[in-house]
């Protein structure tokens, strides 16, 4: 890996000093898993860190969760520098390929789409697309071009000549056209939910949404605080809808009073205003017979619903935004990492309130 980086660092003070511009940098390439990993952590680790103070954009078909990419890039681990940057993540897929792709090999999807939204601002799109030759584009930058040889060995092609990038730019963009985003943020949100096809579609996650963003600041109009935790999560529960909590949500809006997800969405309350939020969510969970309310240990602070039908959702706030996203994913998708998520957990709703308010109150 050493060797790798310390000879690509050599070529690019060559390039650089015979060819200042980039024009004619010439196509690299490279064969076999591990030379890829290490290329691919190595060109990714160097662009990260130039022009640090305008966003990087990025457009990849290298799957995250299902397939022979996925298997391989799963073993990448990424650190996060000390400075973060703004980091915009396209991830474009094939949602036909999932059933075929999945045989071969299944992320943990739940943790990578966390740990994907630590470093990187993502937003997935579906569209017709060849999973079987993936491609990683870093925006008036590069582009990796992954395939396979005759004998199944990857190789992989790195392109950085402006004329050639820019052809393949204007290929992804056409291709952009075409495809259905499935994730969203405060400020997309309601264009999503005013869309020409949702009258007519009337889709059940629709109205959860609608319920999320209808959230009032937790502790306004005091005398019917408990109704509206009850009409909250009342609406949401209903149709056969599970409630999956973030425990970091319930710690960080303890005790740092953070806005957080819209389950929990607060400005400037006191400690006590805090806890007694909190005491009726326990209180509406536990009066409830068999409410399907869980808190489940996963990062970020993030809100989970697991619809009865097609699709669900997974709310969360994105770090270095600070702007809440909306991710749908198939229920049939979502659902067992969620269910899975909440066994290993192992986690009862009423007594983590209980053990989080001690602890608040004893170093108040």
């Amino acid at each position: 890996f050493l060797y790798s980086a310390f000879q690509y660092s050599i070529e690019q003070d060559r390039e650089a000093d015979e060819d200042p511009t980039g024009t004619s940098h010439k196509n690299k390439y490279y064969s076999g898993n591990k030379q890829i990993l290490y290329m691919y952590c190595i060109i990714l680790s160097d662009y990260v860190k130039r022009d640090i103070d305008e966003p990087l954009v990025l457009y990849s078909a290298l799957q995250r969760f299902f397939g022979y990419y996925a298997n391989l890039m799963n073993k990448v681990i990424i650190l996060l520098p000390e400075k973060q940057r703004e980091i915009h993540l396209n991830q474009l897929y094939n949602p036909g390929d999932l059933n075929s792709a999945s045989s071969e090999y299944r992320s943990d999807i739940l943790m990578t789409l966390f740990k994907t939204e630590l470093f990187a601002d993502l937003y997935r799109w579906e569209l017709t697309i060849d999973a079987s030759k993936p491609f990683l584009l870093a925006e008036d930058k590069f582009i990796m071009l992954f395939d396979k040889q005759i004998d199944g060995t990857p190789q992989l092609a790195l392109i950085r000549n402006p004329s050639e990038l820019d052809h393949f730019n204007e290929l992804i963009m056409e291709k952009l056209e075409d495809a259905r985003c499935v994730t969203f943020n405060s400020d997309s949100i309601q264009e999503y939910l005013d869309r020409e096809t949702a009258e007519e579609e009337k889709l059940e996650i629709d109205k959860k949404i609608k319920v999320l963003l209808s959230t009032t600041q937790a502790g306004y109009e005091p005398d019917h605080e408990r109704d509206q935790v009850a009409d909250f999560y009342g609406n949401l529960l209903e149709g056969g809808t599970s409630i999956y909590m973030s425990a970091d949500s319930i710690a960080s809006f303890l005790f740092k009073a953070e806005v957080i997800v819209p389950d929990l969405l607060t400005l400037d309350l006191e400690l006590n205003d805090r806890i007694n939020y909190l005491k009726r969510i326990r209180d509406y969970v536990e009066s409830v017979k068999h409410a399907s309310v869980h808190v489940i240990n996963t990062p970020l602070n993030s809100l989970s619903l697991l619809l009865d039908g097609d699709l669900s959702l997974i709310s969360l706030v994105h770090p270095f935004s600070q702007k809440v996203k909306y991710h749908i994913f198939s229920s049939s998708l979502i659902g067992p990492e969620l269910e899975n998520a909440c066994v290993v957990s192992d986690i009862n709703v009423s007594d983590y309130i209980d053990r989080q308010i001690s602890q608040a109150q004893l170093h108040h």
